[in-house]
Formats: C-alpha cells, structure tokens, sequence
C-alpha cells in the first residue's frame, strides 16, 4: 500500500512490439484479407507500446484492453501513421496457446479514418516462425459493437 492510502497499488506492465503482416482493402474475412494482400505484395508494419494500468484486473477479466500507441506503416495506406487510439488483449487458452487481438483506430494518408482490426496466433517457440498478423481494415472509427 502507499503510504497515506488505504488503496492497494497497482501493478502495471508496458511492453513494445513489431509485428508484419499484409493488408486488403476488400476481402471481410482474416485469411482471405491475408493472401490477397500477400498477393498483392501490400505489406503492414505495426510498431506498438502495449500497456496495462492493471495488470491483475487485465488477468482476471476476460475481456479486459490494454491500451496500445504507435505507428501502423503501410505504403497503401500512405504511412507511416499514427495510432491515435488502440486496443489490445490477450487470451490463453487451455492448452498454452495465445491470441493476441489489436483494434487501432488512426486516419490514413488521405486523412479518413480507419480501423484496422487484427488478430496473431503464438503457438510454441517464435524462432521457429514468427506468428503471422492477419488483419481487417474497417472505414471509419469503429469499435467491436459497430463492427
């Protein structure tokens, strides 16, 4: 506890991350959006600052965001951009595997707003082969209910 404070202290973690991927601007579905882009050779770069005020809150819930800042860069996208809000969580599954979604909301090279939404997959060691980034870019600033 802090001193003077009946409030116990929370544990916070921030951590940086770069993660690549390919982006399309007409497929709605993660894997489709990913060949395309791959085919179209429309690379994404995302270089993020991941931080959870609470961590134990961020464990305990199922749901609970840590919230992301960074630079999405993108020649189809005119970047690099900036993050202006972002989204990240976290999810273990039984069986050790981890998915780690990401909703970053920024403007493009035009200046209209987008929302890209995404998802890796981290399954056993990461020398092996990087986790791929498969992503969806929504028109506008939307989040997971307008979705």
């Amino acid at each position: 506890m802090r001193h003077g404070s009946d409030k116990p202290e929370r544990a916070s973690i921030s951590f940086t991350e770069e993660v690549a991927g390919y982006i399309d601007f007409d497929e709605s579905d993660y894997d489709a959006a990913f060949r395309a882009g791959e085919a179209a050779g429309r690379r994404l770069a995302l270089q993020l600052r991941i931080t959870a005020d609470d961590v134990d809150r961020s464990i305990a819930e199922e749901r609970a965001t840590a919230n992301v800042t960074g630079w999405v860069r993108g020649d189809a996208l005119g970047g690099p951009l900036e993050v202006e809000q972002g989204e990240f969580h976290l999810a273990v599954g039984r069986d050790g595997a981890r998915r780690m979604d990401y909703r970053l909301r920024f403007h493009d090279g035009a200046d209209r707003p987008v929302t890209l939404v995404g998802f890796k997959d981290v399954r056993g060691d990461l020398e092996d082969a990087p986790p791929a980034l498969y992503t969806r870019l929504l028109a506008g600033h939307v989040d997971a209910a307008g979705e």
